[in-house]
């Protein structure tokens, strides 16, 4: 997924095997997101306690960084619910 993804090109689902990678799939992706998000939420929290007992200069531009880094894992996470929902979504209409 580090590529420009246009949208998804989703086969017509023949059975239960196309479900079980897609799942596969969408479980890889979704524990790389959460121990990402653990990583962050670390970092920040570290950072907003060193923030506590010091204020100084390099401490914000580390607080605007993760910033900017929590931005784009909010971004992914966005792309990643609108490739993955769709077929999901059709799955259980149909």
């Amino acid at each position: 997924m580090r590529g420009v993804v246009t949208g998804p090109v989703w086969p017509s689902p023949n059975g239960n095997l196309y479900f079980s990678a897609l799942e596969s799939i969408f479980i890889s992706v979704v524990s790389a997101l959460e121990a990402e998000m653990v990583f962050i939420r670390n970092l920040v929290g570290g950072l907003l306690a060193e923030l506590e007992d010091d204020i100084n200069h390099d401490k914000f531009k580390r607080l605007l960084h993760y910033s900017r880094r929590l931005t784009s894992f909010q971004n992914r996470v966005k792309l990643v619910t609108s490739y993955f929902l769709p077929p999901i979504i059709i799955s259980d209409c149909g």
